[in-house]
């Protein structure tokens, strides 16, 4: 597989590790506030009793700001992180859609052939803002147009990245299980961003099988963002091996003319 291809699923990839690692962080330190407020006290006494501390009034400012953060971390640990959670499936539908998006970028630059497929020749983009525009500019422009043009931005769950990749022929089947699981991902993320995680009867006709009511706030756990997670990782790698098999036909195809030549 050629570098440039490769570039946005390794970016993926970091991300994935780098966000991992930010969420034991976050927990590891909010599991560990209430031995904060501990210690605070404990220097406290020790204040007092070597007559060096602060000001009472100051000091009892201070430990109740220690406090009221402890309780909230003791909330947030009895809940199992349900706010984290919500952050990290956001950023991960994002992370995902930015990398078919570079890869068809990506694609569009450094496969000649690939922009001249019937979906991008018909689009039509004022000359005048065309010439204006960098190279990447300008495919990234065609993909927003072509999206447009099939409304594929309005599609859920990978049915719009498929249909980008089916512009230059690289979409294929998914596993039924990644399917659903993406596309349960792709409804829940839109009810944190856009419903304040507020369960309504979108997501419920949409996802039947989830244990939710109207009305209801979504609890993300820490199982559900590493089922997604799992689920984003075998979708990238599923167009990665449609990249590699792609590229081997056409090697073949090329070996065969130079053979016949």
């Amino acid at each position: 597989m050629k570098k440039w291809a490769s570039i946005p699923f390794e970016r993926f990839e970091n991300y994935i590790r780098e966000y991992g690692q930010l969420l034991y962080i976050c927990k590891y330190s909010v599991s560990n506030v209430n031995k904060l407020v501990v210690a605070e006290e404990i220097v406290q006494e020790l204040g007092n009793i070597l007559e060096t501390s602060d000001d009472a009034e100051s000091q009892a400012r201070t430990l109740a700001h220690y406090r009221e953060h402890a309780a909230f971390a003791q909330a947030e640990i009895d809940k199992g992180f349900p706010l984290l959670h919500a952050h990290a499936i956001v950023g991960l539908w994002g992370a995902l859609e930015a990398t078919i998006i570079d890869f068809m970028v990506a694609w569009l630059t450094n496969e000649p052939n690939a922009i001249q497929s019937d979906a991008f020749s018909k689009v039509k983009i004022p000359l005048s803002e065309f010439e204006t525009l960098e190279k990447e500019e300008r495919v990234r422009l065609l993909i927003d147009e072509v999206e447009r043009s099939q409304r594929s931005q309005n599609k859920a769950g990978l049915s719009r990245f498929e249909a980008l990749l089916a512009t230059i022929n690289l979409s294929s089947e998914i596993p039924d299980e990644t399917q659903k699981t993406l596309y349960e991902l792709f409804n829940i993320r839109n009810v944190v961003v856009h419903r304040a995680s507020i369960v309504d009867r979108r997501l419920l006709a949409a996802c039947p099988w989830l244990p939710y009511t109207n009305g209801e706030v979504i609890k993300i756990s820490e199982s559900d963002v590493e089922r997604y997670t799992k689920a984003a990782t075998q979708y990238c790698i599923l167009v990665i091996n449609r990249v590699k098999t792609y590229t081997e036909s056409t090697k073949d195809i090329k070996d065969k003319r130079i053979e016949t030549d």
